[in-house]
């Protein structure tokens, strides 16, 4: 956590890459919820309810910041416990194939810039799970019997009510859409794809069913996006 003086409220302009719960603790608090459970974020959550997808220029506002002081007996032994929520990186990996990993396969996360390198095996869904920092910007996976390295970069998801979210998503379930909004083909290619292998019709996207800032609001492709990547 940042440095725990006082200070005073303020609004923060996200960044991409930023979460919720790394905002909170940038500024010192431990408790995601003080951030959005506070009344000035109630616009901003029900626009983000899931609090890793913060979209650049998202505007958060940041209570006053007062360090709690306690009174204790100096001369035994006094236990403070405090009951913070715990953040996890949750990854369903899928081989070049697009085939699930099978469960109980060995794999190696490598937190941080590699100096957490912790073995990981799939549950019996093929999901891996791990506590970590809500300051935690990247990691890598490896699975040692698909011979994959996967690159994770943690709060870089955009919500999916946004061209770039969409974007995101095909691109980690195999249907390439480009990289930014300049390649509209490659978009309109790689949502075609998805909507014929996962039986969304119309299948046709035309351009002005893309907006700029948006994506495609057809709400069949937003939901069967969402369920088909998992968030």
């Amino acid at each position: 956590m940042s440095d725990p003086k006082s200070r005073p409220s303020k609004t923060h302009v996200v960044v991409q890459g930023e979460t919720l719960s790394r905002i909170a603790a940038d500024n010192g608090f431990g408790n995601v919820h003080t951030l959005s459970d506070h009344p000035k974020n109630s616009a901003l959550m029900k626009k983000r309810p899931n609090h890793s997808q913060l979209v650049p220029d998202d505007e958060v506002f940041v209570p006053a910041f007062e360090p709690r002081v306690e009174s204790a007996d100096t001369k035994k032994r006094t236990v403070f416990k405090a009951t913070l929520p715990v953040l996890f990186l949750r990854i369903r990996p899928h081989d070049l194939n697009n085939e699930p990993v099978k469960s109980d396969v060995d794999c190696l996360l490598e937190i941080g810039e590699a100096e957490d390198k912790t073995p990981i095996k799939t549950d019996d869904k093929g999901i891996l799970e791990k506590i970590i920092s809500p300051k935690l910007e990247k990691a890598e996976l490896h699975i040692e019997i698909k011979k994959m390295k996967l690159d994770v970069l943690v709060g870089h998801l955009d919500a999916l009510d946004t061209l770039s979210g969409q974007r995101a998503r095909l691109n980690n379930l195999g249907y390439f859409a480009g990289f930014t909004e300049k390649d509209r083909k490659q978009f309109r290619w790689g949502a075609e794809e998805f909507k014929k292998d996962r039986g969304v019709t119309p299948i046709a996207v035309k351009e002005e069913d893309i907006d700029e800032v948006e994506g495609i609001k057809a709400p069949a492709f937003r939901t069967k996006l969402e369920k088909e990547h998992g968030c």
